[in-house]
Formats: structure tokens, C-alpha cells, sequence
């Protein structure tokens, strides 16, 4: 019987539902803590199920064989048409053609590239850096559609589609089928950068000392925010993709391409972070980039480096405040 049971319900698909479940309760107590009326509750809790459920499930071994055996470009919009439908179930009154024209372009473009541009969809060029830059850049700059319309989800969704199905770039690693073996190299990646960046943080006031008095709900809450709309999308687009494409272009030139692969990666991981014009950011992100990029290099899935990276911001949100925040 137990047999049974773990061959219908794998590890993958269970982690799945408890996500969904969890990320669904978090965005309705959120919304019901902030006191929102009860259609705004209902309304954002869908639209927020309606974005989620795909970019949980892409991290499913069933969920991506079923698109690669589907007619990929037609579905491609209609997922791109789901997607902006579920946007305007709440955002409906901010309606107008030039909305749809961004979000068109924003579906259109990165697809068109990957789609017909490029040739080898492993190695790393000037074609994959401009679709990179066309996902990143909007969204550094804030250009897409704000308040709680859970874009940057619909960008996660996009990405993954884009890039697990269309281009099927091998080994981005973005799996929830995690083993305790994953687990312990993302905790150990964790343990050193916090060995080495708190004190360094702390000494040179980048940080103090502030652990937030919050309830057990707002923690699951802060970790599900942490886990899903930072640490998965910038560990997709900086590990799996990045430093994946880099390290398959080098691995023909150099036997230390994996290094460089990471050092790179995290280079320009670390100057995205050049918030407020601070060095020591820059430099933290920088450190952080290489512990990450060294436990996605050990178990080729981001959803293990993501384990790190919830583990440096959750310890950093929870337990420290920033020089410009404090």
C-alpha cells in the first residue's frame, strides 16, 4: 500500500500541492491582514492561484513532458493569453491597448528570438544576452505593471516556458524532486557565506543587529515571498540559465570552465545588486553569487542554490536591518 501510495503521489507532486496550497493561504491572509474588502481578498487570491499554479508545476517532470508533446507555439499564447487574463481578473479597470501592447511585446519578443534567432540554444551569445536583458531590464526599472499584480510571476512563468520547453536547455535544474543530499550542500553554502558576510557586514556597518518580532503566519509568509519571487527567479535566470550557458560554452576551451562559469555569474550578479551605490552590497551579492553558484554546480538544480539563497535573505530580513533602513 505504501508502495502504491509513493508511485501516485512522487515527491515532486506532493512539495507541489503543499506550494500551491501554502502560496495561496499566504496571499490571502496577506491580503485579509492588510484589510482588504472581501471581493479585493477573493479576486487577488485567485489571480494569484490562477499565475502559480503553472510556475510550481513546471518544476514537475509530468507537467513538462505534457507541453513538449503539445503543439508548442500555439500553446505558448495561449498560456501567454491565460497568463494576461488572470492579470486583469483583478486589474481589469486599468485596461487599455497600450497595456496589452507591453505585455504583447514583453511575450512576443524573447520568444521570436529563442524561437527562430538562435542556433545553439546551450551556448551562451549575443542573442541569449538580449533576451536577457529584455526580461531583466523592465523589471530592474520597474517598467511593468505594479500594485499587486503579481507580474514579476508572469515573468517566472514566461521564462520557464520559454526556456524548459521551446529552447529545452538541458540541465537548468529546476526540479522539485530535492534530496537530503541537496539539502545539506545548500545549507552548508549557506553557513559559510553567513561565516563570512555577517561579520564583515556588522563591522562595517552594513548591517545591525534587529530581529523582527513578527507572528508565525508573517514568517511563512515572508519565507513563501522570499523562496518564490526572489530566490527561484534569480536563481533561474543567474545559475540556471547564466551560469549554465556559460560553463557550456567555456567547457570546450577550458577544464576550468565551471570556475569561471561561476565567477563570471556572480560578477554580474553582484553589480545587479548595486543598490543605493553601495560597494558592500555589490560585494556581498558578489560572495553570495559564488556560494550559490557552487551549490547549483554540485546538484545542477536551482531550487537547491534557492534553498541558500532563502536561507542568506530570510536570516538577513528577519534577523538584521541595513544601514539606509535603520
Amino acid at each position: 500500500m505504501r508502495i502504491l501510495f509513493f508511485k501516485i503521489f512522487k515527491k515532486e507532486t506532493v512539495l507541489s500541492i503543499i506550494f500551491i496550497l501554502t502560496g495561496v493561504f499566504s496571499v490571502y491572509y496577506f491580503f485579509k491582514y492588510s484589510k482588504s474588502d472581501t471581493k479585493d481578498i477573493i479576486g487577488y487570491t485567485l489571480s494569484f492561484a490562477l499565475i502559480f499554479i503553472p510556475y510550481v508545476l513546471f518544476g514537475t517532470k509530468k507537467f513538462v513532458r505534457l507541453l513538449k508533446k503539445s503543439p508548442v507555439d500555439s500553446v505558448y499564447f495561449g498560456f501567454c493569453l491565460y497568463l494576461f487574463l488572470s492579470y486583469l481578473l483583478v486589474n481589469y479597470r486599468f485596461f487599455n491597448l497600450k497595456l496589452a501592447l507591453i505585455f504583447f511585446i514583453y511575450f512576443f519578443i524573447p520568444y521570436l528570438i529563442v524561437r527562430f534567432l538562435r542556433k545553439n540554444q546551450e551556448k551562451f551569445d549575443l542573442k541569449l544576452a538580449i533576451v536577457l536583458l529584455f526580461i531583466a531590464v523592465p523589471i530592474d526599472l520597474q517598467l511593468l505593471p505594479k500594485d499587486y499584480s503579481f507580474s514579476k510571476l508572469i515573468v517566472v512563468d514566461i521564462v520557464l516556458f520559454i526556456f524548459l520547453i521551446i529552447a529545452e536547455i538541458k540541465d537548468i535544474g529546476y526540479t522539485w524532486d530535492i534530496k537530503i543530499k541537496d539539502i545539506k550542500i545548500a545549507i552548508s553554502g549557506f553557513l559559510v557565506f553567513a561565516f563570512i558576510s555577517i561579520p564583515f557586514a556588522i563591522y562595517t556597518g552594513f548591517i545591525s543587529f534587529h530581529p523582527s518580532n513578527l507572528s508565525t503566519e508573517r514568517v511563512v509568509i515572508s519565507l513563501m515571498v522570499i523562496f518564490f519571487f526572489v530566490a527561484i527567479p534569480e536563481e533561474l535566470f543567474f545559475r540556471g540559465i547564466i551560469q549554465n550557458s556559460i560553463e557550456k560554452t567555456l567547457s570546450n576551451k577550458t577544464k576550468y570552465a565551471p570556475i569561471f562559469a561561476i565567477l563570471i555569474t556572480s560578477v554580474i550578479f553582484g553589480f545587479s545588486h548595486f543598490y543605493k551605490y553601495d560597494w558592500r552590497y555589490v560585494f556581498l551579492a558578489i560572495l553570495g553569487g559564488i556560494i550559490t553558484g557552487v551549490v547549483y554546480y554540485k546538484t545542477k538544480k536551482i531550487t537547491a542554490s534557492a534553498i541558500s539563497h532563502l536561507l542568506v535573505d530570510s536570516t538577513w530580513s528577519l534577523l538584521f536591518v541595513t544601514h539606509w533602513q535603520s
